[in-house]
Protein backbone atom coordinates (compact mmCIF):
# COMPACT_ATOMS: atom_id res chain seq x y z
CA UNK A 1 0.00 0.00 0.00
CA UNK A 2 1.22 2.98 -0.96
CA UNK A 3 1.97 5.54 1.98
CA UNK A 4 -0.01 9.04 2.23
CA UNK A 5 1.98 12.26 1.63
CA UNK A 6 1.49 14.48 4.37
CA UNK A 7 3.46 18.03 3.77
CA UNK A 8 4.46 20.19 6.63
CA UNK A 9 5.04 23.50 7.30
CA UNK A 10 7.97 25.38 8.31
CA UNK A 11 7.60 28.45 10.52
CA UNK A 12 9.90 31.33 9.36
CA UNK A 13 10.41 34.73 11.31
CA UNK A 14 10.42 37.81 9.00
CA UNK A 15 11.68 41.29 9.13
CA UNK A 16 9.91 44.05 6.76
CA UNK A 17 11.77 47.06 5.89
CA UNK A 18 15.79 45.88 4.90
CA UNK A 19 14.56 42.50 5.40
CA UNK A 20 17.98 40.29 6.96
CA UNK A 21 18.01 36.29 7.53
CA UNK A 22 19.83 33.44 7.10
CA UNK A 23 18.59 30.75 5.49
CA UNK A 24 17.08 27.93 7.52
CA UNK A 25 16.21 24.47 7.23
CA UNK A 26 13.90 22.32 8.61
CA UNK A 27 13.24 18.31 8.38
CA UNK A 28 10.33 16.89 9.71
CA UNK A 29 8.53 13.24 9.49
CA UNK A 30 4.55 12.46 9.90
CA UNK A 31 3.61 9.41 11.61
CA UNK A 32 0.17 8.11 10.54
CA UNK A 33 -1.44 4.83 12.10
CA UNK A 34 -2.78 3.81 8.63
CA UNK A 35 -0.99 5.68 5.81
CA UNK A 36 2.58 5.33 6.87
CA UNK A 37 5.26 7.83 7.17
CA UNK A 38 6.35 10.63 4.75
CA UNK A 39 9.19 12.51 5.11
CA UNK A 40 9.70 16.15 3.67
CA UNK A 41 12.11 19.18 3.95
CA UNK A 42 11.74 22.41 3.64
CA UNK A 43 14.46 25.17 3.39
CA UNK A 44 13.23 28.90 4.11
CA UNK A 45 15.05 31.10 1.80
CA UNK A 46 15.56 35.54 3.26
CA UNK A 47 12.68 37.28 2.31
CA UNK A 48 13.52 39.19 -1.03
CA UNK A 49 11.17 41.77 -2.06
CA UNK A 50 8.56 41.17 0.70
CA UNK A 51 8.45 37.40 -0.52
CA UNK A 52 9.71 34.56 1.38
CA UNK A 53 10.20 30.98 -0.45
CA UNK A 54 9.78 27.58 1.17
CA UNK A 55 10.94 24.96 -0.94
CA UNK A 56 9.83 21.42 -0.08
CA UNK A 57 10.97 18.02 -1.07
CA UNK A 58 8.66 15.42 -0.74
CA UNK A 59 9.12 11.13 -0.81
CA UNK A 60 6.52 8.63 -0.87
CA UNK A 61 7.52 5.19 0.56
CA UNK A 62 5.75 2.03 0.04
CA UNK A 63 7.57 -0.78 2.36
CA UNK A 64 11.21 -0.92 0.76
CA UNK A 65 10.25 1.28 -1.98
CA UNK A 66 10.92 4.65 -1.79
CA UNK A 67 9.92 7.27 -4.82
CA UNK A 68 12.28 10.31 -5.57
CA UNK A 69 11.90 13.31 -3.97
CA UNK A 70 9.43 16.10 -5.95
CA UNK A 71 10.68 19.15 -5.52
CA UNK A 72 8.04 21.94 -4.52
CA UNK A 73 8.40 26.34 -3.95
CA UNK A 74 5.86 28.28 -2.70
CA UNK A 75 6.20 32.26 -1.81
CA UNK A 76 4.31 33.56 0.83
CA UNK A 77 4.48 37.54 0.75
CA UNK A 78 5.38 39.27 4.19
CA UNK A 79 2.43 41.16 5.64
CA UNK A 80 3.26 45.11 5.05
CA UNK A 81 4.82 47.53 8.04
CA UNK A 82 0.80 49.01 8.17
CA UNK A 83 -0.25 45.53 9.30
CA UNK A 84 2.29 45.07 11.98
CA UNK A 85 0.77 45.45 15.93
CA UNK A 86 2.55 47.92 17.50
CA UNK A 87 3.10 47.17 20.97
CA UNK A 88 5.80 46.63 24.23
CA UNK A 89 8.33 48.54 25.87
CA UNK A 90 10.51 50.97 23.01
CA UNK A 91 13.70 52.56 24.25
CA UNK A 92 14.04 56.35 22.38
CA UNK A 93 16.59 58.71 22.03
CA UNK A 94 15.61 61.67 20.44
CA UNK A 95 17.47 64.13 17.82
CA UNK A 96 16.77 67.81 18.07
CA UNK A 97 15.79 69.41 14.88
CA UNK A 98 14.86 73.18 16.05
CA UNK A 99 13.98 74.58 19.59
CA UNK A 100 13.85 78.38 20.89
CA UNK A 101 13.05 80.29 23.93
CA UNK A 102 15.01 77.67 26.42
CA UNK A 103 18.26 78.92 28.31
CA UNK A 104 19.29 75.74 28.73
CA UNK A 105 17.51 72.22 27.10
CA UNK A 106 19.18 68.69 27.79
CA UNK A 107 18.12 66.41 25.63
CA UNK A 108 16.27 64.04 27.45
CA UNK A 109 16.35 60.13 26.59
CA UNK A 110 12.55 58.34 27.06
CA UNK A 111 11.37 54.83 27.50
CA UNK A 112 7.82 54.63 26.26
CA UNK A 113 5.12 51.74 26.74
CA UNK A 114 2.23 51.29 23.98
CA UNK A 115 -0.62 49.27 24.61
CA UNK A 116 -2.64 48.21 21.73
CA UNK A 117 -6.71 48.92 22.32
CA UNK A 118 -7.56 45.90 20.89
CA UNK A 119 -7.37 42.28 21.08
CA UNK A 120 -5.35 41.61 18.00
CA UNK A 121 -3.42 43.35 14.94
CA UNK A 122 -3.06 47.29 14.21
CA UNK A 123 -4.64 49.48 16.07
CA UNK A 124 -5.08 52.53 17.66
CA UNK A 125 -2.51 52.52 21.04
CA UNK A 126 -2.02 54.40 24.35
CA UNK A 127 1.16 55.82 24.82
CA UNK A 128 2.93 55.86 28.22
CA UNK A 129 6.16 57.33 29.35
CA UNK A 130 7.66 54.74 31.60
CA UNK A 131 9.47 57.11 33.71
CA UNK A 132 6.81 59.75 34.48
CA UNK A 133 3.51 57.86 33.79
CA UNK A 134 1.29 61.05 34.27
CA UNK A 135 2.75 61.42 30.47
CA UNK A 136 0.42 59.69 28.15
CA UNK A 137 -2.02 60.09 25.36
CA UNK A 138 -3.88 58.04 22.83
CA UNK A 139 -2.72 57.84 19.64
CA UNK A 140 -4.43 57.43 16.60
CA UNK A 141 -3.82 54.88 13.82
CA UNK A 142 -3.86 55.79 9.65
CA UNK A 143 -2.23 52.61 8.07
CA UNK A 144 1.36 52.31 9.75
CA UNK A 145 1.16 55.97 10.79
CA UNK A 146 0.00 57.30 14.42
CA UNK A 147 -0.65 60.79 15.83
CA UNK A 148 -1.77 61.78 19.21
CA UNK A 149 -0.95 65.17 21.76
CA UNK A 150 -0.91 65.50 25.24
CA UNK A 151 -0.90 68.83 27.18
CA UNK A 152 0.40 68.51 30.82
CA UNK A 153 3.84 68.43 32.70
CA UNK A 154 6.72 67.51 31.10
CA UNK A 155 10.57 67.91 30.54
CA UNK A 156 10.52 71.76 30.91
CA UNK A 157 10.88 73.83 34.07
CA UNK A 158 10.13 77.59 34.55
CA UNK A 159 12.11 79.22 37.82
CA UNK A 160 12.53 75.77 39.69
CA UNK A 161 8.77 75.40 39.07
CA UNK A 162 7.40 72.19 36.56
CA UNK A 163 5.95 74.13 33.12
CA UNK A 164 3.10 73.15 31.18
CA UNK A 165 4.32 71.64 27.68
CA UNK A 166 1.78 71.20 24.90
CA UNK A 167 3.22 68.04 23.13
CA UNK A 168 1.90 66.26 19.97
CA UNK A 169 3.59 62.86 18.79
CA UNK A 170 4.01 61.19 15.09
CA UNK A 171 4.99 58.24 14.64
CA UNK A 172 5.48 55.72 11.87
CA UNK A 173 6.26 51.93 11.57
CA UNK A 174 9.61 51.41 10.17
CA UNK A 175 10.36 47.86 10.80
CA UNK A 176 8.27 44.49 12.25
CA UNK A 177 9.31 41.16 12.51
CA UNK A 178 6.94 37.68 13.62
CA UNK A 179 6.89 37.54 16.98
CA UNK A 180 5.15 34.64 18.58
CA UNK A 181 2.14 34.67 16.24
CA UNK A 182 2.14 38.50 16.26
CA UNK A 183 3.18 40.77 13.15
CA UNK A 184 5.18 43.02 15.28
CA UNK A 185 6.50 46.82 15.25
CA UNK A 186 10.28 46.83 16.30
CA UNK A 187 11.29 50.20 15.21
CA UNK A 188 9.94 53.53 14.69
CA UNK A 189 10.70 56.65 13.50
CA UNK A 190 9.08 60.03 13.61
CA UNK A 191 8.78 63.74 15.32
CA UNK A 192 8.04 64.94 18.86
CA UNK A 193 7.23 68.95 19.22
CA UNK A 194 6.43 70.56 22.05
CA UNK A 195 6.09 74.34 23.05
CA UNK A 196 5.33 76.16 26.56
CA UNK A 197 3.62 79.32 26.51
CA UNK A 198 4.80 82.58 28.44
CA UNK A 199 4.57 82.12 32.24
CA UNK A 200 6.28 83.25 35.35
CA UNK A 201 8.15 85.33 33.65
CA UNK A 202 9.44 83.00 31.13
CA UNK A 203 9.27 83.42 27.52
CA UNK A 204 6.93 81.40 25.04
CA UNK A 205 9.40 78.47 24.02
CA UNK A 206 8.88 75.52 21.93
CA UNK A 207 11.10 72.40 20.03
CA UNK A 208 10.97 70.18 17.82
CA UNK A 209 12.91 66.28 17.52
CA UNK A 210 13.55 63.54 15.89
CA UNK A 211 12.52 60.22 17.30
CA UNK A 212 13.94 56.87 16.62
CA UNK A 213 12.76 53.95 18.91
CA UNK A 214 13.43 50.84 19.15
CA UNK A 215 11.88 47.12 20.72
CA UNK A 216 13.42 46.30 23.63
CA UNK A 217 10.06 44.13 25.16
Amino acid sequence: MLRILVVLGVAAAFVAAGCTGEEETATRTAQTSTAGSTTTSARVSPPSDFVATYSYEIEARADKAVSQRVPVSVEVPVPPLRAARLQGDFSVKVRTLSKSGYGEYVVPTFGWSFRPRCGEGACDVLWRDLHERRIHAKLERRGARYRGSYTGLFTIECGGTRSTSHVTLELKVAAAKAIGHSWQATRLVGTLSQNEPAELGCAPSEARFAVPARLVR
